[in-house]
């Protein structure tokens, strides 16, 4: 009888060890799942500022486009009333050489706004296509951090 009380006495420490050991496993597990959540979700923070970020940066080549494109609609409306009236002074014209003078004269403009009109639609052009670029990386970045959601959300 007292081989078995000794028996259960030794059994019943074993298992207090045992039990201590799970508890501390348990704990530091859930110490390093705090920390992996705290990991998380400063990574998530920082996303969600690259995301806003590059919202921003979209706004202003948006502006950036917007702009471009009302002066070029602006210089296109200069560009038409020039070569309007460079047809208006070539009918009006009371001599030869007087046409000619003028006619020079406009063609000097015409060709300063078609260089100008030039360099705006290049600029436009460019200006599009960083904001294309923006929104893909946008886009890329969404589609990402909605598949490491679904990753954890699966996983969890």
């Amino acid at each position: 009888m007292q081989q078995e009380m000794l028996a259960m006495r030794g059994q019943y420490e074993r298992d207090q060890m045992l039990l201590e050991q799970y508890d501390r496993r348990v704990k530091s597990l859930e110490s390093e799942l705090g920390l992996i959540g705290a990991n998380v979700g400063a990574q998530m923070a920082a996303k969600d500022d690259l995301i806003a970020q590059l919202q921003r940066q979209i706004e202003i080549w948006k502006n950036k486009y917007e702009a471009l494109a009302k002066l070029y609609s602006q210089l296109r409306g200069e560009h038409l009333d020039l070569l309007n009236k460079s047809k208006g002074f070539q009918l009006k014209a009371n001599s030869a050489q007087e046409a000619i003078d003028k006619m020079e004269r406009m063609e000097r403009d015409v060709k300063a706004k078609n260089l100008e009109l030039a360099d705006m639609i290049r600029e436009r052009d460019r200006s599009r296509y960083d904001l294309d670029r923006l929104k893909s990386v946008s886009i890329t970045l969404e589609i990402k951090l909605m598949h490491r959601a679904t990753k954890r959300s699966s996983s969890a």
